[in-house]
């Protein structure tokens, strides 16, 4: 019989205790253990993917800088940025980590298509993108509007992507986005003002929920 996925929704939350809760969780799970989906907004933070060197620096602006074990390098989380980690064990969807990643891209895409906005994937930057005037390099015309960074332990995915609704965007400009110099980010309610996280969250649940029934 089909278990479909618990949903867990942790509101304003500091970062350092939902990472902690979430690798217990990964570390502690058994193959039969039902998926879950996490939703959050994280208390102001940078975080520091396993790809980036260490940090020597606790602090940005008084803003705490965390090391991580998921993949990519520097990003910022803050209110009005939802963020969801998708607890899945790949054995129950019969796939493999790159089909996940394909998975969650396209969730991404239809979710903002929910929102009139067309979203644009650029092959080895993970993560979803708009076209917007400006910029400059490989991100001319473009701005990225979701982050996603994956961690895969025993056959489980921890940690998941950000999409930026309604946040404060200035801190970013104190870090090179993921690493690159020059990204910039932007709201979905700059291009969708309608748009708010409580519908977010509905669509992006909506859509993991149907991605789990399907596999």
């Amino acid at each position: 019989m089909k278990r479909f996925p618990k949903i867990v929704d942790w509101g304003l939350s500091d970062y350092r205790t939902v990472y902690d809760r979430m690798r217990s969780f990964t570390s502690e799970r058994s193959e039969d253990s039902k998926d879950e989906i996490w939703f959050c907004e994280h208390k102001p933070v940078y975080t520091v993917g396993a790809s980036s060197p260490q940090p020597m620096f606790t602090q940005i602006n008084n803003i705490p800088v965390i090391s991580t074990d998921r993949g990519g390098k520097i990003t910022y989380h803050g209110p009005g940025q939802l963020v969801c980690y998708p607890l899945f064990n790949l054995n129950h969807l019969g796939i493999y980590p790159k089909e996940f990643l394909l998975l969650l891209e396209k969730i991404l895409l239809n979710t903002l298509q929910a929102f009139g906005v067309k979203g644009v994937l650029i092959e080895k930057c993970p993560g979803v993108f708009v076209e917007y005037q400006g910029g400059s390099g490989q991100f001319e015309g473009l701005a990225k509007i979701v982050s996603i960074g994956l961690k895969i332990s025993r056959h489980c995915t921890y940690h998941g992507f950000s999409l930026n609704v309604n946040m404060d965007l200035s801190p970013f400009s104190k870090i090179n986005p993921c690493g690159y110099q020059g990204l910039r980010l932007i709201n979905l309610k700059e291009l969708c003002p309608s748009a708010d996280i409580f519908r977010v969250k509905s669509i992006v649940s909506e859509k993991l929920l149907d991605t789990a029934s399907e596999h």
